[in-house]
């Protein structure tokens, strides 16, 4: 899980507005070019942004570390989602939307619904249909 964040965090870093330290400021854009970025990187064997290996060489993104990079960051982002954290925060459910899988079919409208829905939820929105996809599962 930290690989997902610590990938994200520094593609944020230099792409979004205020480095994405405000979660308000980031749209459904910024989650695109992370993952076509992380994409190109596998496509390339070109370098990790963040991670480096113990004694200090860069880390090449393959399709395993892409995977699990997009897996993991699925996973939390749609359990902030379900909690409300997305909600309470300001973060665009666009921006989660531009994690998900393509076959999934989750739209930014599936989880704003979601995200209504959590308030009438007799579960409060702890559980949804699209957070128990197999692709959210760890590789």
């Amino acid at each position: 899980m930290r690989r997902a964040f610590v990938e994200l965090s520094a593609f944020l870093e230099v792409d979004a507005p205020e480095g994405g330290h405000d979660p308000r400021l980031l749209g459904e854009e910024h989650g695109q070019r992370f993952v076509a970025d992380h994409l190109h990187r596998e496509r390339h064997g070109l370098t990790s942004l963040a991670k480096v290996r113990r004694d200090g060489a860069p880390v090449i993104v393959t399709h395993t570390t892409r995977r699990t990079t997009f897996n993991y960051a699925r996973k939390i982002l749609y359990r902030a989602v379900a909690s409300g954290r997305v909600a309470d925060i300001g973060l665009e459910p666009a921006f989660v939307a531009a994690f998900r899988p393509q076959a999934s079919g989750t739209s930014a409208h599936a989880i704003r619904s979601a995200m209504r829905s959590r308030e009438h939820s007799p579960t409060n929105g702890t559980r949804n249909n699209w957070l128990c996809q197999p692709d959210l599962a760890p590789v």
